[in-house]
């Protein structure tokens, strides 16, 4: 869960990253928007990239939680103990 709720949290900063450089836009900042944008935007990026490839990408690839996550029905085969 901590996955997709990081990914979520991150995409919800771009979003109000750009909602803010929106109205600074408005009231006349184009300094500050740019400035704003030119730092906070790749930064949340990499960040994001950085997240779903180290955490989302290994639950969708296979396994148990990789497949209940991905709607797939998880099979959990049994193992014998010698």
């Amino acid at each position: 869960m901590f996955p997709v709720v990081a990914d979520h949290l991150v995409g919800y900063l771009l979003v109000g990253e750009l909602f803010s450089g929106a109205v600074l836009l408005t009231n006349g900042g184009w300094a500050q928007a740019a400035l704003l944008w030119a730092t906070t935007t790749p930064a949340l990026v990499a960040f994001r990239r950085m997240l779903r490839e180290r955490y989302l990408q290994p639950l969708q690839v296979g396994g148990c939680w990789g497949s209940a996550i991905s709607g797939r029905t998880a099979r959990r085969q049994d193992v014998s103990v010698n």
